[in-house]
């Protein structure tokens, strides 16, 4: 049981955040908003302006 452990600790745990995060950086990341793009970017919170978030938006 331990050896099971330590593969999943050490082989399957580490697989599956980069796959996790190559699924992020190649698809979810075209669906973030303006906003969200923004602070990604590194703009605090209260300098983003919210207001054309919306009209950013594809009708």
């Amino acid at each position: 049981m331990g050896i099971r452990f330590a593969v999943m600790l050490l082989v399957v745990l580490p697989l599956a955040l980069a796959v996790r995060y190559e699924f992020h950086r190649l698809v979810e990341r075209r669906f973030t908003t303006a906003h969200q793009a923004r602070l990604r970017e590194g703009a605090p919170a209260a300098a983003v302006d919210v207001s054309q978030t919306r009209s950013s938006l594809p009708s």
